[in-house]
């Protein structure tokens, strides 16, 4: 009579002691999210800028008044007031714009607010983006390929 087969496994190779290699590992993903080269955020404290220093803040909420009682606070009992930022292009001058990140791989990241997809940002040279960017410096925007979160394409800008 008819007779019924079990295929065979397939064979994978014990591991042993000593033997090593490599893996990733995804922990979350995120879909149509708006992503930065990692280098173009950075951190700046907001007790260090000239009052009227234009930050490119798009609006004024009540978390913002509040963050800045606090930073006010803060400056008065000398702590810093450390918040994370984006260099923008506008008019061909850096605009800095407070934001908050999500997830990171070792590339991008996730802006989850400040953001909203398609402004230039300026990326470059890690050091050059934390030190010597200032609100207000000329730059010049140039497009490059790839990259760009939430489908747009990327643009970098030179000092």
């Amino acid at each position: 009579g008819p007779r019924e087969t079990t295929p065979a496994a397939p064979k994978i190779a014990a591991l042993r002691p000593g033997m090593s290699g490599t893996a990733d590992v995804f922990t979350q993903t995120e879909f149509n999210a708006v992503s930065v080269p990692i280098q173009a955020v950075t951190v700046r404290d907001f007790n260090e800028m000239q009052p009227g220093q234009d930050t490119t803040q798009a609006e004024t909420s009540d978390s913002t008044q509040a963050s800045k009682k606090n930073g006010a606070q803060q400056k008065r009992s000398g702590g810093e007031d450390l918040r994370k930022v984006v260099f923008l292009v506008k008019d061909g001058k850096a605009r800095m714009r407070p934001v908050k990140t999500g997830i990171a791989d070792d590339r991008y990241i996730q802006i989850t607010s400040g953001l909203d997809g398609g402004e230039t940002v300026i990326t470059g040279p890690y050091r050059v983006v934390s030190r010597r960017l200032k609100p207000g410096m000329k730059v010049d925007a140039e497009e490059k390929g790839g990259g760009g979160g939430n489908g747009g394409s990327a643009q970098r800008a030179s000092l």
